[in-house]
């Protein structure tokens, strides 16, 4: 479908005002769409005739705020009309909301009173102002546009009323091809470095991800401005992000603050969290004596150079550039067998504990820290590893993850569960035969086919990657 579907014709025949959940796996372009809706009709080639006014919401900053009016909602959004909030408020059918990653801070929306909201100049927890939205007691005919993950769907599901279901399936081939010569302005260098990646099955099939394309085009840029061979022989995710934190922004110039940072990152996963204080980075030993940027002003104002971290300048806090960034580190914090310096649950590392407190176990294996771990501890990752931090890593680390998998295996029996491909995707990540045939000894060759040919071609990826082993 085009984006002009979305709130296209066809839902102008519902009796509800339409909610639109856009919805995919991490990385896939949900939040890149959901600006393009909002610069669209900006633009006036958009939804002008259907909405007077549309207003964009990033979920993570407004975390940041405990209690807002829906008046603040409004003119907390950069262009937000001029006019008085209750004009607006007056012709409701003619509102969108777009709520961006509303599944990325730790709130619960499904508690929610069924009782109309208070009026719109009154305070309430940001929580419960989103919920009454989505449950449409407040704002009934007002349309939504919503960005989550699949696999968070779950505690988002009972607080929608007659939600619409998109999904994002990422770049065509033809887009692949598109973005790439988009990214460089030399048509020559689009030319070269997309014959490059096309010649790896592999990578070309990861940069269905816009978030991957663009990773493999600034690693590849980089490698044109410095006049190399262009080469890069990533297989997997993982090992395409270890090529571009350690070798293209170099983050390990950090040196042993690195390590601090990594279980930063793990911390604010575990907690849910995604916005960090100057006195966070202080706390994970991040200190440095550049004052210009609070406590931890040497460290972070790198991190903001190599673009890995963000700025918020109110209240003054910091963020991955993108939550699969966060996810990578703190998958690094574990795979080291790092403690975290505060969190009561890090005292002792346990990932199926730590890690099913923060996950609903049934969605593990579709959270990008879980893949990520899984190809950290493959051979080429804790070969990295131990480069990157000059230490010596022990595959006893594994032990946990197998008896997991197992364990997964068995409660699924490769059966037609819809999220069996997510596990897939991590048995790929850490290119590992023996550790597939210890998972796979008690199941027949024809049981894995028939779950093959169960899943069809609804996620080609994760069946290719996985006969890549049979």
């Amino acid at each position: 479908m085009e984006i002009r579907d979305l709130f296209g014709p066809g839902l102008s025949a519902q009796e509800e005002p339409p909610t639109v959940v856009v919805h995919g796996v991490a990385g896939i372009g949900k939040s890149t769409l959901a600006r393009q809706v909002r610069r669209a009709w900006e633009e006036g080639w958009l939804f002008r005739d259907r909405f007077k006014h549309v207003f964009y919401f990033n979920c993570r900053e407004l975390a940041q705020s405990e209690t807002m009016s829906l008046a603040e909602l409004i003119t907390k959004d950069w262009a937000a009309p001029d006019a008085p909030i209750g004009q607006i408020l007056s012709q409701p059918e003619q509102l969108l909301f777009i709520l961006d990653n509303l599944d990325e801070p730790k709130w619960d929306l499904k508690e929610q009173s069924s009782e109309l909201c208070p009026h719109w100049s009154q305070q309430q927890q940001v929580h419960t102002l989103l919920g009454s939205l989505l449950k449409k007691t407040l704002l009934p005919t007002a349309s939504l546009l919503i960005t989550a993950r699949i696999t968070t769907l779950g505690k988002l599901i009972p607080s929608l009323k007659h939600p619409r279901w998109v999904e994002v399936l990422g770049f065509s081939e033809s887009a692949r091809k598109e973005y790439f010569n988009k990214y460089f302005i030399d048509e020559s260098q689009a030319i070269r470095a997309f014959m490059l990646v096309e010649s790896n099955p592999a990578l070309f099939t990861m940069c269905l991800m816009p978030l991957v394309s663009c990773l493999v085009c600034t690693c590849l840029k980089q490698q044109m401005e410095q006049e190399q061979p262009l080469s890069l022989t990533s297989q997997t995710t993982t090992a395409l992000c270890l090529h571009y934190f350690f070798h293209v922004l170099q983050t390990q110039s950090l040196g042993t603050k690195l390590r601090g940072f990594c279980s930063l990152a793990a911390e604010g996963t575990c907690q849910g969290k995604t916005l960090f204080s100057p006195e966070d980075f202080r706390e994970h030993g991040l200190d440095g004596a550049n004052r210009k940027h609070g406590l931890d002003g040497a460290n972070i104002a790198t991190l903001l150079n190599m673009g890995v971290l963000q700025e918020h300048p109110t209240p003054r806090s910091y963020s991955f550039i993108h939550l699969c960034f966060q996810e990578f580190f703190a998958a690094m914090s574990y795979a080291l067998g790092d403690r975290v310096l505060k969190g009561d649950c890090f005292n002792n590392i346990n990932i199926i504990k730590d890690w099913t407190d923060v996950y609903d176990r049934r969605d593990l294996f579709g959270e990008p820290t879980t893949c990520f771990l899984f190809g950290l501890l493959s051979d080429q990752g804790m070969r990295e590893m131990e480069s990157i931090f000059k230490c010596s890593l022990s595959r006893e680390r594994l032990c946990p993850l197998l008896r997991l998998a197992k364990r997964e295996v068995r409660l699924k029996h490769l059966n037609l569960d819809p999220y069996s491909w997510h596990l897939l995707h991590c048995f790929y990540e850490i290119q590992d035969k023996t550790f597939m045939k210890n998972i796979f000894i008690p199941f027949t060759l024809s049981c894995i086919e028939r779950f093959l040919l169960n899943e069809g071609g609804q996620h080609r990826q994760a069946e290719w990657s996985f006969t890549v082993f049979l």
